[in-house]
């Protein structure tokens, strides 16, 4: 698959039914660099209730306030 293809995909996502959003993230996540895909995730964690599709949707920068959060908290 392409960078155009997964783009193209990517921008069918707002009218995809829950299951075609989950598989249309888990398609971004391997084929698109994280710089690119990040606006695209930051939106989704902002609109989106489902909880797989939040996880789905963490970028770099999350998992490493993530980890900075779990150090504090095992203090």
């Amino acid at each position: 698959m392409t960078r155009g293809e997964v783009i193209e995909i990517r921008d069918y996502y707002p009218r995809a039914d829950i299951w075609e959003k989950r598989e249309i993230l888990k398609i971004v996540h391997k084929k698109i660099s994280s710089g690119e895909n990040r606006p695209f995730l930051k939106d989704i964690k902002s609109h989106s209730f489902d909880i797989f599709e939040r996880c789905l949707a963490v970028t770099k920068n999350d998992k490493k306030k993530y980890k900075k959060i779990s150090a504090i908290v095992k203090q």
